[in-house]
This record gives structure tokens, C-alpha cells and sequence, in this order.
């Protein structure tokens, strides 16, 4: 499946929603610009087993234990959203993006800040745990990059594009390294903390956005 890398800024702007011209024998090896009128929705499976996610009773893919997907652009309006046996519905907001984290039998929504500077890089943090003070900071655990974060909540912050080592930390403990990753300007990265042992982290996931 083909898939778009590009800032979430970017696709919410309307004026950006424009094909890139392609030669004759490019045919089909692109997706097509997310039409005007477009949400962007993605899942994150925080289960144990793999699950597929649907957005208004259409499947949209398989997605792993620990894994974020990519967004899919799709139709804003009353949304109903299903993974596995669970569902909800959500007023989904054209041009906005959401994140749908499937746990323990339930859907929980996060709705996805679009980040104004392009000259940083986004970095989107998801607490699905009971911990109530956790935040990414630097390895040493000198510097907090996002966070502190409650518990079942999100944050975000737009960083410069260092390349440093960061851990998840609740309080003063240090509950998990994360991947290692060069983050690049205009880019959004996302990561989940799935238990609060700190055992079960997803990596650092660049944001993806498919019309298919």
C-alpha cells in the first residue's frame, strides 16, 4: 500500500491539496491527493492480539500489537469507528486529525494537534496507562521534551530536530528508553506508552497519510 510521509500541517492546509504532475509511466504509483473536505484518522492497537480497524463500517487494514497506523483521509462528519468488537462514534472536523487508541475492549479518541512551526519537528506522546506523571524527557533525564501527561491522555510539543537519545519517565523514574530517531523538519512523530511498567512502548512512528 502506498502511502504519503509529509507533516500533518501540510495535508491540513487546503491549498496544499494538490497532485504533484506525474509523468505518463508514473501511473498508479501514487495516491491521489486527499480530496477537500478531508479528516485524517488513525489507529493505535494497545491490545495483545492484531485487530483490524473500520471507519464507517469500510475496513481499513490490520493493524499489530504495539503498532500505530497510518491516518486515513476520509470524509468528515459523524464518524463510527470500530476495532475489533469495540466501537464509538465521533464528530470528526474537516481537516483535523484523530487518533484512536483501541485498549482493553474500548476506543478512546485523541484528537491531534497540527503543528504551525515547519522549521520543528512534532512529537506526539500518548499515555494509555494509570500513570499520572509521565513525560518524555532526555535519556539523562535532565530535559522534558513533552509531558508531564495524565493518565488516558495526550500532549505534544514541537521540538528542534536534535539528535539526542529520550525515556519515558514517571516522575523521576525512568520507566523505558525509546528508538533512536533523527527526526526531520515538518515532520510529526508519534509514541505511546501501553503499560506504566514502562514494558510496552511503541517506537517512534513518522505520521503517514493514505487516501486508500
Amino acid at each position: 500500500m502506498t502511502v504519503i510521509k509529509t507533516s500533518l500541517a501540510a495535508l491540513a492546509c487546503a491549498a496544499l491539496f494538490v497532485a504533484i504532475p506525474a509523468r505518463a509511466d508514473d501511473a498508479g504509483l501514487y495516491d491521489k491527493p486527499p480530496p477537500a473536505g478531508s479528516t485524517f484518522v488513525r489507529f493505535i492497537n494497545a491490545g495483545d492480539a492484531a485487530g483490524s480497524g473500520s471507519i464507517n463500517g469500510k475496513s481499513r487494514g490490520e493493524t499489530k500489537p504495539g503498532e500505530i497506523s497510518a491516518y486515513r483521509a476520509i470524509p468528515h462528519g459523524e464518524l463510527k469507528l470500530a476495532f475489533g468488537a469495540a466501537t464509538t462514534t465521533h464528530a470528526a472536523t474537516e481537516k483535523e486529525f484523530y487518533t484512536v487508541a483501541a485498549q482493553g475492549g474500548k476506543l478512546t479518541v485523541f484528537k491531534d494537534t497540527v503543528p504551525a512551526d515547519k522549521l520543528k519537528a512534532q512529537v506526539l506522546f500518548y499515555n494509555l496507562t494509570e500513570a499520572a506523571d509521565v513525560a518524555i524527557k532526555t535519556a539523562d533525564g535532565k530535559v522534558a521534551a513533552v509531558g508531564p501527561v495524565a493518565a488516558h491522555a495526550s500532549a505534544d510539543r514541537q521540538i528542534n530536530p536534535v539528535k539526542v537519545p529520550f525515556a519515558i519517565f514517571a516522575g523521576e523514574a525512568k520507566l523505558a528508553d525509546l528508538s533512536p530517531v533523527a527526526f526531520e523538519r515538518g515532520q510529526s512523530y508519534a509514541v505511546a506508552l501501553l503499560d506504566a511498567s514502562g514494558k510496552n512502548v511503541t517506537p517512534f512512528v513518522k505520521a503517514e497519510i493514505t487516501t486508500k
